[in-house]
């Protein structure tokens, strides 16, 4: 038997739940998947949480910061965005990178990135290491959204504890981990997915709104990075997509 596995049938609670039940337990009752338990929701959620603070903590501790891009580029945008909304202008161009930078053109400047946004108005001169913990945050965000989406298929709480770790530090994370927008994109993936599930399933169009928000923002910000990279893939489906003139202007 794998973590996976579903051990307990629940047909004779979805017979008698009425139709028009909705949440958790409701979806997985009409899916016809494990219910977890209050414990085990708490106790995965919050082994999540736990790992996510102790994580940073480590972190932090060692007086470390994640270098290179995170710290040449994205702090230093971050940084105009947080002064220019404290003093009351508006962000749209920044006269400090490249000999002067459109930043309302530029997804990388996070201006368009609603939590970062947050952060900005709330800690104006926020630290390198505060900056790293925002991001840190959004990746524990994006482990919580594996939970509930384990939750919502009924498997092992173990097993969705293990996949929210590993989501969080695994490769794909650490890898790119001073990539900011690309890790930013990465941790609404499990929440635009878990959106999608609910609005197909439940056939919301709030879910729907939602995930819509959710995919826009990874999307934007995803490819973006990538096309400013040099990314080969985008580079060269871009001319397919929109005419093969475009293709000159891009080498």
């Amino acid at each position: 038997m794998s973590l996976l596995d579903s051990t307990t049938s629940i047909k004779a609670g979805a017979q008698a739940r009425p139709a028009h039940a909705v949440g958790p337990s409701a979806a997985a009752a009409r899916l016809n998947v494990r219910v977890w338990s209050r414990v085990e929701s708490v106790s995965a959620f919050g082994a999540v949480i736990v790992f996510a603070i102790l994580a940073a903590a480590a972190w932090t501790l060692a007086g470390n910061v994640v270098p290179w891009d995170s710290k040449n580029h994205f702090y230093p945008m971050f940084r105009f965005l947080a002064d220019s909304l404290a003093r009351g202008d508006m962000p749209l161009w920044n006269p400090y990178h490249f000999g002067g930078h459109p930043s309302v053109a530029d997804p990388q400047s996070l201006l368009f990135t609603p939590t970062m946004v947050l952060f900005a108005l709330v800690f104006p001169k926020a630290s390198m290491a505060m900056f790293d913990g925002a991001i840190m945050a959004h990746l524990a965000l994006g482990g919580l959204g594996m939970i509930g989406l384990f939750r919502r298929r009924g498997w092992a709480p173990a097993a969705a504890v293990l996949a929210a770790i590993i989501f969080m530090l695994g490769g794909s994370a650490a890898s790119r981990l001073q990539h900011t927008g690309m890790i930013i994109s990465y941790a609404y993936f499990p929440l635009a997915l878990l959106a999608l599930e609910v609005a197909l399933e439940k056939r919301s169009w709030r879910s729907g709104i939602v995930f819509g928000v959710l995919a826009d923002f990874q999307h934007c910000i995803a490819f973006e990075q990538r096309f400013e990279q040099g990314d080969g893939a985008v580079q060269r489906d871009l001319p397919r997509l929109f005419g093969e003139h475009i293709g000159p202007a891009m080498t």
